[in-house]
């Protein structure tokens, strides 16, 4: 038994991502950590500490395992005597790395012990280093092994239209193939059949998404429905929906790896279309070119659409008024940095949209086909610039890094280059919001909608392309046409009473009558007269109908 001269030791255990046929890789971290306890104890150790790196690789080195850098922690501050670990391969897979951690456990005077092996591994003469290092390089190049056998088995599954790994995928059924003979499944063979009520899930997913819906929305969405993440059973996050819509495999994707995407198709049935594959690619290019609306498109119906006119960034919602993000983040680098009242943004579009209310498909400006076919391939050619820009940017900092010629021939090309992608970028980002314009955009929605969901905000973009506000103005852009400007000076808010041209004082009364309904009534009058323009408002033409003489009669029936 332990008592309080006994060794100090701390215990390590770790186990792969990939799993192979090898029992140093079916033994789990638990049962490592367990078996090592009991060792521990059989030898008259003290335990003081066991840490774990569970689903890592050995291949990583020290910084990218906070188990094992924890554990070289507590050895270099002396508060250790014998490290435990079950194999040798659990410190690490790689030579050069054991040597490093092996001079640590030798400065401080620590043994090392793997029981699997035999016990204490020595390492002080040549022999036994010689011994340690051979068993290091077959740990490695077991490792490497595992990894080539892994890659070819991934390269014959993709090149059989399946993905790297039979994971299951949500809005499919697995089907594995079975050996009548033996029972046993076939490797690299079976097939991903559609599961018709997740399938449904999947498209509406999408559709929400490039109608404007964020993932927040989404994520509630799925889990109040009781849809669960098929490869784990919990419930989704943003990040498990993102990745998930990122990688694409309802679009016919089987990897994420870029140079495997193209060339490489599942041949499992596909739920989206190419168009609304790409579709959602620009949405998620443009929203990332955006920023994060911390919630805003939940909150305010016109978010996304309005940018600062000054440097043509995205603008910040707080509170009752809109900003440019660019300045509030570095007031140098945009002078449009005046905030403007939502309620003058919100107030232009009411009556740009009143003056169109009869002829918005005028607005809309292109034919359903035509227009999504041009979408598509100004969307692809805007990809293609940028990307291409991006490699000439990169071909010329390695040139410039490796040459002795003048950096100021290198700088100016390099600045031309960054001016060209500022220039393709915007163009991409012009492509992406035509992409997600619906072809055929609900304008009933506009006519007679009375609060601004999703599908009202998504029926808005068929034919509103931007708002620019500027500290004086706003101007509003249609998808086809030229921009309608409002001057700020124009726009304050007016009575709510037809007839009534005054300036709204709160509550969209003027002055003038809100002095006459307190003088006459006092505030119970007030209120009333407030409750009645409220409730008279047409939501369809953004018009006041309660008349200058209505309220006079109001007046006159609280006088008598």
């Amino acid at each position: 038994m332990p008592d309080r001269h006994s060794p100090r030791a701390v215990l390590y255990a770790r186990k792969s991502t990939k799993d192979d046929d090898s029992s140093e890789q079916s033994k789990s971290v638990a049962d490592q950590l367990r078996d090592l306890a009991i060792y521990a104890e059989r030898n008259g150790m003290a335990v003081v500490a066991e840490f774990k790196d569970d689903g890592l690789s050995g291949l990583l080195g020290r910084d990218r395992r906070p188990g094992l850098d924890k554990t070289l922690r507590l050895i270099e501050s002396g508060d250790a005597d014998v490290l435990l670990t079950w194999w040798s391969s659990r410190l690490s897979r790689r030579i050069q790395d054991q040597s490093s951690y092996l001079a640590i456990l030798a400065e401080n005077g620590v043994a090392w012990h793997c029981p699997a092996e035999g016990g204490e591994v020595l390492y002080t003469t040549a022999m036994e280093k010689a011994f340690t290092n051979q068993r290091a390089l077959w740990n490695e190049f077991t490792s490497d092994q595992i990894r080539d056998n892994w890659r070819d088995a991934h390269r014959r599954r993709i090149e059989r239209g399946l993905p790297k790994t039979s994971s299951p995928q949500f809005g499919y059924d697995y089907i594995a193939h079975v050996d009548e003979r033996t029972g046993r499944r076939i490797k690299d063979t079976g097939q991903y059949v559609i599961n018709e009520a997740e399938a449904v899930v999947v498209k509406e997913v999408y559709r929400r998404y490039l109608r404007g819906d964020g993932f927040t929305s989404l994520v509630v969405w799925l889990n109040e429905a009781g849809w669960k993440v098929k490869s784990t059973g919990n419930k989704w996050t943003v990040r498990t929906l993102n990745r998930w819509m990122d990688a694409g495999f309802a679009a016919g994707f089987i990897s994420r790896e870029a140079d495997l995407r193209e060339g490489n198709r599942g041949r499992h049935e596909v739920l989206i279309s190419e168009d609304q594959w790409l579709a959602y690619e620009a949405a998620r290019k443009q929203r990332a070119v955006l920023g994060k609306g911390n919630g805003s498109a939940e909150r305010w119906w016109l978010a996304g659409f309005v940018r600062c006119g000054e440097c043509g960034g995205p603008t910040y919602i707080g509170g009752p008024s809109v900003c440019c993000s660019t300045h509030r983040a570095d007031p140098t680098s945009c002078t449009g940095g005046k905030s403007i009242l939502r309620a003058y943004v919100e107030n232009a579009i009411g009556w740009w949209l009143g003056q169109h209310i009869e002829h918005l498909e005028q607005l809309v400006g292109h034919e359903a086909n035509d227009g999504k076919d041009a979408a598509v391939e100004a969307w692809k050619a805007a990809r293609a610039k940028v990307d291409k820009i991006e490699a000439a940017i990169g071909k010329a900092n390695a040139e410039r890094l490796l040459s002795d010629g003048d950096p100021a021939e290198y700088d100016a090309t390099l600045r031309h280059l960054r001016g060209l992608l500022a220039e393709a970028k915007q163009e991409r980002e012009i492509a992406a919001t035509a992409m997600q314009q619906e072809a055929s955009p609900d304008l009933g929605l506009l006519r007679h909608g009375a609060t601004w969901d999703a599908d009202r905000r998504a029926a808005l973009a068929g034919v509103l392309h931007r708002v620019e506000v500027y500290p004086g103005g706003i101007t509003v852009y249609p998808v086809t046409g030229g921009g309608v400007s409002f001057w700020r000076r124009a726009m304050h808010p007016r009575c709510r009473i037809s007839g009534c041209d005054n300036r709204e004082r709160s509550r969209g009364i003027c002055t003038s009558h809100s002095m006459r309904a307190r003088n006459i009534g006092g505030q119970p009058l007030l209120d009333l007269l407030a409750e009645r323009v409220a409730e008279s408002m047409d939501e369809d033409s953004y018009a006041p109908v309660l008349t200058v003489d209505e309220v006079e009669a109001i007046f006159e029936n609280a006088t008598g």
